[in-house]
């Protein structure tokens, strides 16, 4: 009987939400706003920015990468505007966006902003105004190219006892660093005309050239063991194709070296010659290594071991390609990817 009176309750209560009004998610969206679709213009004190995203939050780093691209001034195909979003003091937003005219736009801290507007329109669709003082950035873009420049002048200067690749090697990861300083500097032209940009170019420019200069004057040796001889051709054949001298022999004075060795193993499976090699690659500027890499690299054949080798070293061959230099060796003689 009990069993029997929960089933009449709940068969009434089910009964009644039925029957009341549903009232479905409204998917109406609010008209863009005008101050969206026009934003104010640019002023002598002031950047604004709008942007569009699912929440607030991803509205106001689309509204600061708005404001990101017109600071940029480099011209040419597609346009990249790369920020990164963080939740402190400095916003990062990281985007990517294509337009006609390429801006490259670096990794720009951006601070002191203001969401002067921000609304939902509907379900995931939010807008942002963002406003930015010009001085401001101004002031901190400067700190920040200060900033890095002391930090690589005090560098420089523990280097110069270094050898030849060493310092070449700090100076080719210097200019790597210094992409987002050409970056900063071409934007504190754009906020302010008659910056004085002379001690940042200049410092730029020395870089350049003691880079390039320690590289054309440089001549790397490749040395080998037994079990890594056949492998010297292909990095070698690399290395110039990059811009290297190779020599046989150092120089009095020069010693800037690879070096190959490899511990071999082979074996025989299911009518395969197989031959396995752990290959330890180092870079060595006067003798101190200052990097190198550590391979496995496997062929197999069905004739004999010497075919086996051979189909090891085109695939070794294939990484230096694939991969590049900077990944094989283990050491940044080319700028990096993606810069």
């Amino acid at each position: 009987m009990r069993s029997f009176l929960l089933f009449c309750f709940f068969s009434f209560a089910l009964t009644a939400c039925v029957g009341q009004d549903v009232k479905p998610l409204s998917t109406t969206e609010k008209p863009t706003p005008d101050w969206f679709l026009n934003p104010p213009s640019d002023t002598t004190r002031q950047l604004y920015g709008v942007g569009e995203g699912r929440t607030r939050e991803e509205a106001v780093q689309a509204a600061l990468v708005d404001i990101a691209a017109k600071l940029s001034v480099q011209v040419s195909a597609t346009f990249q505007s790369r920020l990164q979003v963080t939740q402190s003091t400095y916003e990062y937003a990281e985007r990517t966006s294509e337009k006609q005219i390429q801006s490259q736009v670096a990794k720009i801290q951006l601070r002191d902003y203001q969401v002067e507007r921000a609304e939902r329109l509907g379900y995931g669709k939010t807008v942002a105004l963002v406003g930015l003082d010009r001085q401001a950035l101004f002031e901190d873009l400067r700190r920040q190219q200060d900033a890095q420049m002391q930090t690589l002048q005090t560098a420089e200067s523990a280097h110069q006892k270094d050898g030849a690749l060493g310092q070449y090697v700090f100076y080719r990861r210097s200019l790597d660093a210094l992409a987002d300083f050409r970056q900063r500097l071409l934007i504190l032209e754009t906020l302010k005309r008659d910056f004085d940009t002379r001690p940042y170019s200049d410092f730029l420019q020395r870089f350049e050239q003691r880079t390039a200069r320690l590289k054309a004057e440089m001549r790397l040796v490749v040395t080998a063991d037994d079990d890594t001889k056949r492998l010297v051709g292909p990095l070698q054949s690399a290395l110039s194709q990059a811009g290297f001298q190779i020599a046989k022999t150092t120089r009095p004075g020069e010693k800037a070296q690879i070096r190959l060795m490899a511990e071999v193993a082979q074996s025989q499976a299911y009518g395969f010659y197989i031959e396995r090699m752990a290959l330890n690659i180092q870079a060595l500027s006067d003798g101190v290594q200052i990097g190198g890499h550590k391979l496995n690299l496997k062929g197999q054949a069905t004739h004999s071991f010497e075919q086996a080798r051979e189909n090891l070293t085109v695939k070794f061959q294939q990484q230096l390609q694939s991969q590049g230099l900077n990944a094989v060796i283990g050491v940044s003689f080319l700028p990096a990817k993606g810069d």
